[in-house]
């Protein structure tokens, strides 16, 4: 595996660490900080909310000096960089919701059109036959977008959980891109991975610490969110397969990588990635051959109720004990 990776997990975890060591102490000055009140402020004391902000200027510093800053598309850096400063407006002065949503929208549409990420497919979901969202690929993926931004900022109610959860969900991300030798995916992963993991160090409760020293704020809660979402997007996107002419349902070209199209060679049935029968392939003969021209399979139905008449079930009866 190439060792890029592994070094921007290690310069994630340490600019962070630095970053808010450097942030906290100043946080009070510019009115970055979360007093305690009624609800759910139940901590002790005012307490900086610039863990977002650090883990933002982590990442994107490890990216420079990991040299994966141009493998990753540049819509991710502008979204990114977007949701950032919204949050921290939102932190500073208390933004109405539907600017929120509207950075929020402005974001997923760069992720669209720009970076070329969309959900065309929700693969077989109800059919055999891949459930491709047609004229709804893009409205469907913003809405995505927009609820796994909201869902984590909602889910920052308690020490460690919002980063926790994004930690969790971007590990198996990272896992799945190692897996699949995708050393782009990998590299952002791992170094937002190194950068969760610096800031839960001071937000988590331990036995040494009985309260967070640090909080996401609405910056962090949110960049989190939208790196989620966006790396989710594309692990789905890269992996997605749309029966082909469908390439170009939300205005994009079928030879970008994210949106791979599968025709299969004549005679070939299997799918690379769920192995089952494509639906284009032509269903094999399952009648039985003339007398003396060699023994076939027996149709399905035929074989459930050979091997169930042993049992004196019948053909419909045979079904339960395969299913089970």
């Amino acid at each position: 595996m190439n060792s890029t990776p592994l070094v921007a997990a290690i310069l994630g975890f340490g600019l962070t660490l630095g970053l808010i060591r450097f942030l906290a102490p100043r946080a009070e000055r510019y009115g970055l900080v979360d007093a305690p009140g009624a609800g759910r402020k139940d901590h002790a004391g005012n307490t900086p909310t610039v863990g977002g902000l650090a883990i933002v200027l982590g990442l994107a510093l490890t990216a420079l000096l990991a040299q994966f800053a141009t493998q990753v598309h540049p819509a991710f850096w502008a979204g990114l960089a977007l949701i950032a400063l919204t949050g921290t407006l939102d932190d500073l002065f208390d933004l109405q919701p539907t600017i929120k949503f509207a950075a929020q929208i402005t974001a997923a549409l760069l992720m669209i059109h720009w970076g070329g990420l969309v959900l065309l497919s929700l693969g077989d979901l109800v059919h055999e036959q891949p459930l491709v969202l047609g004229r709804f690929a893009v409205p469907l993926t913003v809405f995505a977008l927009i609820g796994v931004v909201n869902a984590i900022n909602l889910c920052d109610g308690a020490d460690g959980l919002g980063g926790g959860l994004v930690f969790i969900a971007v590990f198996w991300i990272a896992l799945m891109g190692a897996v699949s030798a995708n050393s782009d995916t990998l590299a952002l992963s791992l170094g937002l991975l190194g950068c969760i993991a610096a800031f839960l160090a001071f937000n988590m409760r331990s036995p040494w610490r009985s309260q967070a020293a640090i909080f996401l704020g609405d910056a962090g809660s949110l960049s989190l969110g939208f790196a989620l979402a966006w790396l989710t997007v594309e692990a789905v996107a890269a992996l997605a397969i749309v029966p082909a002419g469908h390439g170009d349902l939300a205005g994009r070209d079928p030879d970008q990588r994210h949106h791979r199209l599968h025709e299969p060679a004549p005679g070939q049935g299997q799918e690379p990635v769920s192995g089952r029968p494509h639906p284009s392939a032509p269903y094999p003969d399952r009648s039985r051959p003339a007398r003396g021209q060699g023994r076939c399979a027996d149709p399905p139905d035929r074989l459930r109720a050979r091997r169930g008449g042993r049992r004196g079930l019948g053909p419909r009866r045979t079904r339960a004990p395969y299913v089970l």
